[in-house]
């Protein structure tokens, strides 16, 4: 009886990964590249949603009693 596993078929991503291995992000870059996302981003975070996209949000969801104009009554 055989008891090994078949193997896996090398994939075109596995090939990328041999040829270009991930590069190791020490902490301090990490915190940097976090700092700097948080202040390129952070005021359209900070916009809140739209009007429209609330009110169409509350009509597709039946909980907050939207619910959809094709739903029987």
């Amino acid at each position: 009886m055989n008891t090994r596993k078949p193997s896996r078929r090398m994939t075109e991503a596995d090939h990328e990964s041999e040829l270009h291995p991930a590069a190791k992000l020490g902490p301090d870059i990490k915190a940097k590249i976090g700092s700097q996302l948080r202040s390129l981003y952070g005021e359209v975070a900070n916009q809140g949603v739209p009007d429209r996209f609330v009110e169409i949000l509350r009509c597709l969801d039946p909980l907050a009693g939207g619910g959809s104009k094709n739903e029987p009554s």
